[in-house]
């Protein structure tokens, strides 16, 4: 092996590569009409898996009148053609090819049109997330190799709401398993820096969506405004039988809420990355003080919640509002000019409220 060691050594790898000929079909006529069958089904949109692959392949022998024997449908046969025609898996995400996007200009226009008799201000947008509180990253730094830890999927869900100019942010409604969480049972619920509420799955139906809807109402009449609301079409927003003074509801158009929906457009995003980041604070600081064992209680998450919907920056809300292209330009220039005047006082408000041991101390000066 020394001896030819010069030949090892000027070995082209690459022409090593270029002499491995890909092996040919075992059954080409098969692969032919399942190649056939996939680039269909892609086109229009279809659902493909392993296993639609695998029974598609089986009837296509069958057609050929090829047996069972002679053809078996392994995964092995399927890796194969799946590596020699590049079709790989990727993970589908959202609703936004549920709708045409032939309709969203005119979609947009009807909002602008609508939009436009309101100021920014007056213009909300409401809308609820799933948020998985004591969620742990599940991705570790190490030099050897770690076992796992028991995701921890305890579940509470979000409602949000803000207007286009990003000048106001409604208190947080955070919706429960429990009436009184066990954290909850010494203190006044009236105090928390969220609206809290329950029902045995967490969700958001009418029969909560009623109370949270008049009580904002209720505050609008006493500032002596009148609001659009902006909502998607959830089965929890139910406006059958309310009786609004000041509040008018328009529902977005079904499947439209990936598109138009400023929430969706990156607000609630943002608002889950500032969660993390006090979750991970927080872990860190358990870390720190070694009491790692001790899990975070809902009380907890409730004001992470609220401090993370604090820091929610005026900015990002008024861009999320842009990128729905729902805003007349004007309109949405107007209220940028407005914000940018009081960014400096906001700003204090915000970073004080990123400490949540301070966060506790202005429960008292908190508004709806």
């Amino acid at each position: 092996m020394l001896q030819q060691k010069d030949k090892w050594l000027n070995y082209d790898v690459d022409q090593r590569k270029k002499r491995i000929r890909e092996r040919a079909p075992r059954f080409p006529q098969i692969e032919e009409g399942l190649w056939m069958w996939c680039l269909g089904a892609m086109h229009a949109s279809i659902f493909v898996t392993d296993a639609i692959l695998l029974e598609k392949a089986g009837l296509i022998a069958t057609q050929l009148g090829v047996n069972n024997e002679t053809f078996r449908k392994s995964n092995g046969w399927l890796n194969r053609f799946k590596t020699r025609h590049g079709i790989h898996q990727i993970t589908l995400h959202g609703e936004a090819d549920s709708v045409p996007l032939d309709n969203l200009p005119e979609f947009r226009a009807t909002l602008q049109e609508l939009l436009s008799t309101y100021h920014p201000d007056d213009i909300f947008n409401a809308d609820e997330t799933g948020l998985f509180w004591k969620m742990t990253p599940n991705k570790t730094l190490a030099i050897t190799s770690r076992a796992g830890k028991k995701v921890l999927k305890d579940r509470v869900t979000v409602m949000l709401c803000c207007n286009s100019s990003g000048t106001e942010k409604i208190r947080p409604l955070v919706i429960g398993h429990a009436k009184t969480p066990r954290p909850f049972r010494r203190i006044n619920i009236n105090n928390l820096p969220v609206d809290y509420t329950f029902n045995k799955k967490a969700w958001m139906t009418g029969i909560l969506f009623e109370p949270w809807i008049k009580k904002l109402d209720a505050q609008m009449r006493i500032q002596n405004r009148q609001i659009l609301l902006l909502l998607d079409n959830a089965p929890g927003h139910v406006e059958h039988g309310l009786t609004l003074s000041n509040i008018t509801i328009k529902f977005l158009p079904p499947n439209t809420t990936s598109h138009l929906q400023p929430l969706d457009a990156g607000i609630i995003k943002s608002f889950k990355v500032h969660y993390r980041n006090l979750h991970i604070h927080w872990l860190l600081q358990q870390y720190e003080n070694d009491t790692m064992n001790i899990p975070p209680t809902l009380l907890d998450a409730v004001y992470n919640i609220a401090s993370a919907w604090d820091t929610v920056t005026t900015t990002t809300i008024s861009n999320c509002w842009k990128k729905t292209g729902i805003m007349n330009t004007n309109d949405m220039t107007a209220a940028t000019h407005f914000v940018e005047a009081n960014i400096q006082d906001k700003e204090l408000q915000l970073n004080s409220a990123l400490n949540v041991g301070k966060l506790r101390n202005l429960e008292s000066s908190r508004i709806y």
